[in-house]
């Protein structure tokens, strides 16, 4: 999809006084307590386990727990694009299927230790 009156360039072509970093991370993780009560989940102090699903939020999690100074367990916290940690369900077939036991197994068992 071609947007109407923008060029597209290659990021080679970009000058470096041209670039602007920006920090996504940060700014979710920051605007995360306008949304959400952290004073009194913080207060609370519940444990929280976290599926990480191999990594695709992985950063964010970490970043979360120490700037909120969350009680999160992290599990699942290797980067693995082959989503290799997943256990089969009842079909023998991967699904991400939170209320399937069986695709559950590793969160279910670390609940159960």
């Amino acid at each position: 999809c071609e947007l109407e009156g923008f060029k597209r360039i290659s990021i080679d072509n970009i000058e470096p006084d041209q670039q602007v970093p920006y920090d996504y991370k940060g700014l979710y993780v920051e605007e995360l307590s306008s949304i959400i009560n952290m004073e009194a989940i913080q207060s609370a102090k519940p444990k929280v386990l976290v599926n990480a699903l191999g990594g695709s939020g992985l950063g964010y999690w970490r970043a979360i727990k120490e700037r909120y100074n969350l009680n999160l367990d992290i599990i699942n916290d290797e980067y693995d694009p082959t989503f290799s940690f997943m256990t089969y369900d009842h079909d023998g077939k991967v699904r991400m299927d939170c209320s399937s036991e069986y695709a559950m197994a590793d969160v279910i068992k670390q609940i159960a230790n």
